[in-house]
């Protein structure tokens, strides 16, 4: 259980995670800015965290999609006055190896050195600009979508179905949890933990908190996987 005194920290340290995000500096002049048509959710496995001696205010992820395709992003907080130690052993406990990064609205362009992204997410250029932290690689992320998927396809006009033993129902109970999966009685709700919801509720709660554009553009990216 999060203990209060931390609470505001890891409000701080998912703030900064969520708009502070600048690209690796590079010897080439700064390329520019496709239409946003060409924009698009960029969700990577984290591979590798390290920080520089020389910038301990930056935190570097090397992270891969699911097409084998590498990024480095950059995590600045060069911009926090206050607490920024404890700031930034937050977001490093957030940023460990094997998690996903999503960045919503990224800019892509293809680099000259190594075949790798760049991906500029700052407040000036985009202001709905996110970075969502999961803690799954991301084919597992994605399963979990299409499950919630498939749940809320059961739905009928009177009620849903039940996650566990699939009979439709107007008087189905919603998980306390992720409020996505219903369930006809509470034994089905204790099999159905017991038999893989307890893995998914975690990152059904993740998913279920953003936005409708972010979920729509999910919902894209799954069905052309």
């Amino acid at each position: 259980m999060t203990s209060t005194s931390t609470r505001p920290q890891q409000a701080q340290a998912l703030s900064y995670l969520s708009s502070l995000l600048h690209p690796t500096p590079t010897p080439h002049a700064p390329l520019p800015l496709p239409p946003a048509a060409q924009t698009y959710i960029f969700p990577s496995t984290i591979l590798s965290v390290s920080t520089l001696p020389s910038s301990p205010t930056e935190i570097l992820l090397l992270t891969t999609d699911t097409h084998n395709q590498k990024a480095m992003i950059t995590i600045s907080l060069s911009d926090l006055e206050e607490d920024a130690e404890d700031v930034r052993e937050e977001v490093l406990g957030m940023c460990q190896e094997g998690k996903t990064v999503v960045l919503w609205r990224p800019t892509k362009w293809q680099c000259e050195r190594n075949r790798l992204l760049e991906f500029t997410v700052t407040g000036q250029q985009w202001e709905d600009g996110e970075v969502t932290i999961l803690g799954e690689p991301v084919s597992r992320v994605l399963e979990v979508v299409k499950s919630a998927d498939m749940a809320m396809e059961g739905v009928v006009e009177e009620g849903g179905i039940c996650g566990e033993c699939g009979m439709e129902g107007n008087k189905l109970s919603r998980c306390g949890g992720c409020q996505v999966v219903r369930y006809c009685s509470r034994e089905c709700q204790k099999k159905g933990w017991q038999n893989g919801h307890k893995g998914q509720c975690f990152f059904l709660q993740s998913i279920t908190t953003l936005t409708e554009e972010q979920a729509d553009a999910l919902r894209s990216l799954i069905q052309g996987s």
